[in-house]
């Protein structure tokens, strides 16, 4: 059984544009408990990692409403860049 939902946006890998992201899960989702690792009652979490030679944002939420509404609100705000 998975409790969490993953969403990977490869092009999230600036700093800022990452940490804009963690604040906006913040706000929107909660604040989450970065010692807790991957404990089941916490709401969402994020990691980067190199793949391919290129680094890429992985977002975990709990809620899949949540999960969904972060992918849209980011494809939104880089589409444009």
């Amino acid at each position: 059984m998975r409790i969490y939902t993953k969403v990977v946006i490869p092009w999230l890998y600036r700093n800022k544009e990452y940490y804009a992201a963690r604040k906006w899960c913040i706000r929107t989702v909660g604040a989450s408990n970065s010692k807790a690792a991957k404990d089941p009652g916490r709401p969402w979490y994020a990691k980067r990692q190199w793949v391919h030679g290129c680094q890429e944002s992985r977002f975990y939420f709990r809620n899949p409403a949540h999960a969904t509404m972060f992918q849209l609100t980011w494809a939104k705000e880089f589409r444009q860049t």
